[in-house]
C-alpha cells in the first residue's frame, strides 16, 4: 500500500472504491504491502521485486498488456514509473 506519510490504509480504501466504480470485483484486486516497496519521493523500487508480484497475476489472468508511466513517472518520484 506504499504507506507514504502513513496513508497506506487510506490509499487502499481509495483503490477499492475506484475499483467498485469501475465494476472490478474486489477479489481481482491485490494490495501489496512489502517493506521493499514503500512509497516515497526518493524511494527506488527494485524491478525484480516488482516483477515477483506482477508476473503471477499476469500469467494467471492471461494479461496481454500492462500500462504504466513514462520514465519521469506521474510526479517525478522514481517509484512511479
Amino acid at each position: 500500500n506504499g504507506d507514504f506519510d502513513g496513508l497506506g490504509k487510506t490509499r487502499e480504501a481509495e483503490l477499492l472504491k475506484s475499483c467498485r466504480h469501475l465494476d472490478i470485483p474486489e477479489d481481482r484486486v491485490q494490495i501489496v504491502d512489502d517493506p521493499g516497496l514503500q512509497d516515497g519521493p526518493m524511494n527506488v523500487w527494485d524491478a525484480e521485486r516488482v516483477a515477483e508480484f506482477l508476473l503471477p497475476c499476469i500469467v494467471k489472468r492471461s494479461i496481454t498488456a500492462v500500462v504504466t508511466f513514462d520514465s519521469y513517472g506521474v510526479s517525478g518520484h522514481p517509484n512511479h514509473i
